[in-house]
């Protein structure tokens, strides 16, 4: 299966949108469609790491965790650190949500997914690419 690079970051700009717009309203926080754009492409280029050779697992969980951070601080700047450190949480909680139901869609239809695994023995070090039409994303 080819990955093209253009496919991979519309549908991860597509993903952190809807979940940067999902956290917002589960916190009751306003979010510009500008600041949450901008946040959505700067998320989209970490889908990158994908082409990177096999990364120290520690280092690739770090980095994501990064990654997750600077689209809440895009996202949601001029809050405390607190209200930020809320957000955070909510959007790690609908990450994981969101993740299940893609998981459990691909079951259910029965879509072609190619897992990519740089690593060995450890959950989060995967990536799902699915061959998924641009037309079925509202």
């Amino acid at each position: 299966m080819c990955i093209y690079v253009d496919i991979l970051l519309i549908t991860n700009i597509y993903t952190n949108y809807f979940l940067l717009k999902t956290t917002a309203k589960l916190v009751h926080s306003p979010l510009r469609n500008s600041k949450c754009i901008l946040a959505s492409l700067v998320g989209s280029l970490f889908s990158l790491i994908i082409f990177l050779p096999q990364l120290n697992a520690a280092f690739l969980l770090l980095l994501r965790i990064l990654s997750a951070c600077i689209m809440i601080l895009i996202s949601f700047s001029g809050k405390s650190i607190r209200e930020t450190y809320h957000i955070g949480l909510i959007f790690f909680f609908v990450s994981f949500i969101f993740a299940g139901i893609e998981y459990g869609i691909t079951i259910i239809f029965n879509i072609v997914c190619k897992y990519f695994n740089s690593h060995t023995c450890c959950f989060y070090d995967s990536f799902i690419y699915s061959n998924l039409s641009i037309q079925i994303l509202p």
